[in-house]
């Protein structure tokens, strides 16, 4: 198996730390921080259902304290 890309390494590192609330607001993320492919990297239905839960497990995480 091929290791996963930097870009979306990031983007999971992103979703993980609760800085961001949607996928739109890591693709902003990730093109400020210089990433590029990134709607290639981001565009199947698991990686998108993958980084929106994990989204809101961390803002949900973040709420608590």
């Amino acid at each position: 198996m091929p290791a996963p890309s930097p870009t979306l390494e990031r983007a999971f590192q992103i979703a993980r730390s609760g800085s961001c609330a949607t996928i739109g607001d890591i693709r902003k993320r990730l093109d400020g921080e210089g990433f590029a492919n990134i709607d290639n990297q981001l565009d199947t239905l698991a990686i998108r259902k993958a980084l929106t839960r994990l989204c809101a497990e961390a803002q949900a995480e973040n709420r608590k304290g």
